[in-house]
């Protein structure tokens, strides 16, 4: 990924109901399931994202 490293962590929320919010460098916060794995891939990530996303996706088995 050209010398770039992306951390990535997975998380779900503490409390029943408390969805979270966007910080000022993203556009909007979204929980999504990674299954079907088509649900994540239809989001409009930028091209960057995808390797991640797809490495998400086989990790996790889905």
């Amino acid at each position: 990924m050209h010398g770039f490293r992306m951390r990535v962590w997975l998380a779900e929320p503490t409390r029943v109901g408390d969805r979270g919010r966007a910080g000022a460098a993203h556009e909007r916060l979204e929980w999504v399931s990674l299954d079907p794995p088509s649900q994540v891939r239809q989001l409009p990530w930028l091209p960057a994202d995808l390797p991640i996303i797809e490495a998400l996706v086989t990790v996790l088995g889905r």
